[in-house]
């Protein structure tokens, strides 16, 4: 009889720890699950904030490619008009020697249209060096710097991300210490 009362109270004591096991079981796996749910959402926050700064970052690079290309916009007037005296006033300078003049109105008008052309051409000779030159240059400066913020972009998320995975890491490892005593 005493067998018989010392196996039901082995089997009730089994019982009760077993269900006190489940129960902590289950309240560790919720807390889990809450643990995951807040890295989750500090993960899409961190993507969140490296995709604004590295938005940022590229306004700002384009605003100041912009700024420089405008500023040289509003100066190629004044450079062309300047360019443009120049050439006129060298013309009037030039010597002239060994010109032979045109007999017939015919030859004239032949030469006049030969100058004509020549004149034409280095107009859009002139304005085609001039004017793409600056712009250019400034273009790829700003391109220049705009790589360089990305390259330190890339640096900064590449040492965001290994924070955040050292974080992560740390808060598992609070976790399973947490779990190790509340047991």
């Amino acid at each position: 009889m005493q067998s018989l009362y010392l196996d039901k109270m082995a089997e009730k004591t089994a019982a009760a720890q077993q269900h006190c096991a489940e129960e902590q079981l289950s309240s560790i796996l919720q807390d889990n699950q809450k643990q995951q749910d807040y890295n989750a959402q500090l993960d899409v926050m961190t993507y969140k904030a490296k995709y604004i700064r590295m938005l940022d970052s590229v306004v700002d690079a384009q605003d100041s490619g912009l700024t420089e290309l405008l500023d040289a916009m509003t100066a190629f007037p004044a450079m062309y008009q300047n360019m443009a005296d120049s050439l006129e006033t060298t013309c009037h300078q030039m010597a002239v020697k060994n010109l032979q003049l045109p007999k017939t109105e015919e030859e004239q008008a032949n030469l006049l249209g030969a100058f004509e052309e020549m004149e034409s051409l280095l107009s859009q000779l002139s304005v085609a060096s001039s004017a793409d030159a600056p712009a250019l240059v400034q273009c790829s400066s700003s391109i220049a710097a705009l790589q360089g913020a990305l390259t330190h972009e890339t640096a900064q998320l590449n040492r965001c991300e290994t924070a955040l995975d050292a974080a992560a890491d740390l808060g598992c490892q609070q976790m399973s210490l947490q779990i190790d005593l509340s047991l």
